[in-house]
């Protein structure tokens, strides 16, 4: 189940818990529980929007201004551990 759910949001983009637990046919609160689960272990990360009416009055639920997504993949930076050229080398 939680591939089935990684695999609709590398689909989607993004979801919010209705959209995911419609798809995945479960409740809510079913979902909730496996998204806890994969945030914990960074493969999903839970991003909050500003309301569509530009408010911050906090009226709306809060599963419509939470969506959850796939975290960023880096690319892989060769950079990251730099090689120093010895004194004097002309690389």
């Amino acid at each position: 189940m939680l591939s089935s759910l990684k695999s609709y949001l590398r689909e989607h983009g993004a979801a919010n818990l209705q959209e995911i637990a419609r798809h995945l046919d479960a409740t809510e609160e079913a979902v909730e529980g496996m998204l806890r689960t994969l945030i914990l272990k960074g493969g999903v990360e839970q991003v909050k929007i500003k309301a569509a009416c530009g408010s911050s009055c906090a009226n709306c639920e809060a599963s419509a201004t939470h969506y959850y997504r796939l975290p960023e993949r880096k690319p892989k930076n060769t950079d990251e551990h730099p090689i120093s050229a010895p004194p004097g080398c002309r690389w």
